[in-house]
């Protein structure tokens, strides 16, 4: 669940991941509205992780998301950006950018592939902000490979 906006009329962003490989997304404003089908709610926005590199079969089950809000700068100031880390078997973890305002087939956007060493499973984010910068840590189970942590500190995952 991820709230984008002002405190006084926020938009909650409902985030959900399928066995299929797919990562979809609900405005849960829209899912009290039926569609034509009867269905309740069009998905937002969508994803489909990429193939194995394996055996270039589609990437699979997709156990969880997390969704981490990082507040960065630009030339116009203050700027809020929404990452979507998701733990693909077979794959690694991608890492997705939301971006609720552009174009539905631009809302989610691939920006980096964590590799792990073998099946990820679940990924949890903690933040330390007991120092002068918070220190994000990924915490990853692998169905193979047992736990894994990840650090990266303050600063956004590299894009690319």
């Amino acid at each position: 669940v991820l709230q984008v906006g002002p405190e006084s009329s926020p938009t909650t962003y409902l985030f959900f991941a399928d066995f299929g490989g797919r990562v979809l997304v609900y405005d849960w404003d829209d899912l009290d509205d039926a569609n034509d089908d009867g269905n309740r709610g069009k998905a937002f926005a969508r994803y489909e992780v990429r193939e194995s590199v394996t055996d270039y079969l589609p990437g699979g089950n997709v156990y969880n998301v997390l969704v981490d809000r990082v507040e960065t700068s630009d030339e116009n100031g203050p700027l809020e950006v929404f990452y979507v880390y998701v733990p693909v078997t077979r794959v690694g973890i991608e890492v997705l950018r939301f971006d609720p305002t552009a174009p539905p087939d631009q809302r989610l956007t691939p920006v980096h592939l964590i590799e792990t060493a073998a099946d990820p499973h679940w990924v949890e984010l903690r933040v330390d902000d007991r120092g002068p910068e918070p220190v994000k840590t990924m915490i990853v189970t692998d169905l193979l490979g047992g736990i894994r942590v990840y650090g990266y500190g303050a600063e956004r995952p590299a894009d690319g």
